[in-house]
């Protein structure tokens, strides 16, 4: 986002408003669950940063698991199937 994100709260009989530099959007659609970051862009670097951080990490635990060679074939084809 090229801009200022805000984020705003209602009670009552008020309206809070604040600025935010990340918003995190998650819908459902049938079994799936849909994440969208939305990020300013003074925000984006730092928060690219952190994705990376998690997903180097995620990848570390993952290869640490003893998984049967048919689980990880299924998980393989299911993500080429999803990424085409």
């Amino acid at each position: 986002m090229d801009g200022k994100l805000f984020e705003e709260r209602l009670d009552t009989d008020k309206v809070h408003v604040r600025e935010r530099s990340h918003f995190q959007l998650r819908t459902f659609h049938r079994e799936d669950v849909y994440i969208i970051d939305i990020v300013t862009r003074d925000h984006f670097q730092r928060f690219f940063e952190a994705v990376s951080e998690f997903h180097a990490e995620l990848v570390r635990c993952i290869a640490s698991l003893c998984l049967p060679a048919e689980f990880r074939e299924a998980a393989r084809a299911k993500s080429e199937k999803l990424l085409g």
